[in-house]
């Protein structure tokens, strides 16, 4: 399987409630940013949902230490889950 239907299909595993935010954010991150720059995969529309989702990914941390911490940048799973839920019918259109 490829880079890019591996991404789509981590969405929409996330999307079905079939992996944890913290396993979703740390995969998406790796797959999206790091392994073969995956972003490219990704036409230009695409690659804007995408980054929007990324924007809040990248800062999540399960850790509520970290949301403590006066003007902090972390999202929490919260944050996360409607971030995801905005972007479902987004989502659910990629590999259509």
């Amino acid at each position: 399987m490829d880079k890019r239907r591996i991404i789509i299909d981590l969405l929409k595993r996330y999307v079905n409630g079939e992996v944890d935010t913290t396993s979703f954010c740390d995969d998406f991150n790796t797959l999206y940013f790091y392994e073969s720059n995956a972003r490219s995969l990704f036409d230009g529309t695409e690659r804007e949902q995408l980054d929007d989702i990324a924007d809040v990914v990248s800062y999540y941390s399960p850790y509520k230490e970290d949301h403590a911490i006066p003007g902090n940048p972390y999202n929490d799973a919260k944050t996360v889950k409607a971030k995801i839920i905005e972007k479902s019918d987004f989502i659910k259109s990629l590999g259509d």
